[in-house]
């Protein structure tokens, strides 16, 4: 497989966001371009979804499941609190993109610096899946 990489302006998400594209290495094709197109006009909302999708995962399989209340997994309020565990994001789009394998976006996060945080999406724009980099491409 190769991958193209390159920095990306996604307003939604971050104007500095790092982009893999998997795809034959003569040139990007037509479906992983269509993808990249469908994600940076994706609405502002989009980022409001995702912290949503993120805090509610933290909130039941991180910190509910961990000890919580310590300096990897602190206590979070608010959905909009979960952006300063994160690192700055990734997109990562298949070479053969599916309704529900579309993109997906990744971080660093506080709570598993080994295995950091992918989080799935679908053709709509809907996270759908959360997983460690790397689970979903």
């Amino acid at each position: 497989r190769y991958f193209w990489e390159g920095t990306c302006n996604i307003p939604w998400l971050d104007p500095a966001t790092v982009c893999v594209l998997e795809g034959p290495p003569e040139r990007i094709g037509e479906n992983e371009r269509s993808v990249l197109r469908f994600v940076y006009q994706l609405p502002s909302e989009t980022r409001q979804r995702l912290g949503k999708f993120i805090f509610d995962n933290y909130q039941q399989d991180i910190y509910g499941s961990m000890a919580g209340g310590d300096r990897v997994t602190p206590p979070v309020a608010d959905p909009s609190d979960i952006w300063p565990l994160l690192s700055k994001p990734g997109v990562a789009i298949s070479e053969n993109p599916e309704p529900n394998h579309y993109f997906a976006v990744s971080f660093e996060c506080v709570w598993d610096p080994e295995h950091g945080l992918s989080i799935l999406f679908n053709d709509l724009g809907d996270p759908i899946d959360m997983g460690g980099q790397g689970d979903h491409f």
